[in-house]
């Protein structure tokens, strides 16, 4: 097993010690980890094993045995790398990606609405200090699908049955479908799954 990790330095490496831990729990990790931007403290081999961008010629003897690849970072990052191991002749689909982002800013001029949900009795109030939707379901005690906080991104997708909605997150993807995640409602609002 490949893992490739990238940051920019020392100061910016929050896995350091668990990283190092699980190379040595398991002799099949392969672990590469390459510095942007090393701060002088910074010591290569031992805190960083080069500097610069990921390489990603360590994956081309992995290539002909179709190896899946977990990407996780910024959108950009993402997307680059993703082009990248295409180009090096990954099949797409064998490329699962992880995007994050800082979490949404909800306007706090909004005013409070009610929420319905189809398939149960329970409905709640939404207000600006509550967060996002997902957020506001579940300090009002209902659990809506999600997984997103747990790197399953889009699995809470809700269907928008009534009402307007904003996203957060900028994607204003389909119209008839909202990321709880990333939403605030507008009106009075019902979602089903």
């Amino acid at each position: 097993m490949l893992l490739l990790y990238g940051c920019r330095n020392g100061g910016e490496h929050p896995f350091t010690r668990r990283l190092r831990e699980l190379a040595d729990l398991l002799p099949g990790l392969d672990l590469v980890t390459a510095f942007s931007a090393p701060r002088a403290q910074d010591r290569c081999p031992q805190d960083y094993d080069y500097a610069g961008r990921l390489d990603l010629s360590a994956i081309d003897p992995l290539l002909p045995q179709r190896p899946l690849v977990y990407l996780c970072g910024s959108p950009d990052f993402a997307t680059s790398m993703t082009a990248r191991l295409v180009e090096r002749g990954m099949p797409r689909f064998d490329v699962f990606a992880e995007a994050f982002a800082s979490p949404p800013i909800v306007p706090q001029t909004l005013k409070p609405q009610t929420v319905h949900v189809v398939g149960t009795d329970k409905s709640f109030i939404w207000s600006p200090e509550l967060g996002t939707l997902l957020d506001a379901a579940q300090a009002a005690g209902l659990s809506l699908p999600s997984g997103c906080r747990v790197g399953q991104c889009e699995s809470c997708a809700m269907r928008i049955v009534k009402g307007d909605v904003a996203q957060l997150g900028g994607d204003d993807g389909a119209t008839d479908q909202c990321l709880t995640c990333q939403t605030v409602p507008l009106s009075e609002l019902t979602l089903a799954l």
